[in-house]
């Protein structure tokens, strides 16, 4: 009976073995190359009628050298059918854009790359208030924020 005992010891201490050795791979492969979620400086900004605002999106990175391939950005209005802007392989498509939204509205390119996906909404009109959603997607993920939009008079 003790070999039997042995034979259970050992089998049980292997099975614990391979399955920590499981764990262990597994996560190091979900946390490898994995970005932070899409962030904003403020979720519930207020923009001033009449003037620009930023509404902030951005992909953390590590540092300056830090550069996304693949980048394309997506901002949209709840309720609105069109899209607010989008840019993709490398320019605009604004092909569905809003009509409210043509001329009003740009990301900085030259700043995407770095994961600062910020639109400039120009000349805040009082209809420019409401829930915005910027999703960022590049070669190593995608993810998306909402934005509140609120508006004042000056």
């Amino acid at each position: 009976m003790s070999s039997l005992g042995r034979i259970i010891f050992y089998i049980m201490i292997t099975l614990i073995v391979v399955f920590s050795a499981l764990i262990i791979i597994i996560l190091s492969v979900a946390l490898s190359g994995s970005w932070p979620p899409v962030q904003s400086l403020n979720r519930l900004p207020v923009a001033n009628l009449g003037k620009d605002h930023m509404l902030s999106c951005f992909l953390p990175t590590d540092n300056e050298q830090s550069t996304l391939k693949e980048v394309s950005v997506t901002w949209r209005k709840e309720l609105l059918t069109g899209i607010v802007y989008r840019y993709e392989d490398g320019s605009e498509s604004n092909t569905e854009q809003d009509s409210f939204y043509s001329g009003r509205v740009e990301i900085f390119s030259n700043v995407l790359v770095k994961g600062n996906a910020s639109l400039l909404l120009r000349k805040v009109r009082r209809s420019d208030a409401g829930e915005y959603t910027c999703s960022l997607s590049h070669s190593g993920g995608s993810g998306n924020v909402n934005i509140v939009l609120r508006t004042a008079g000056e």
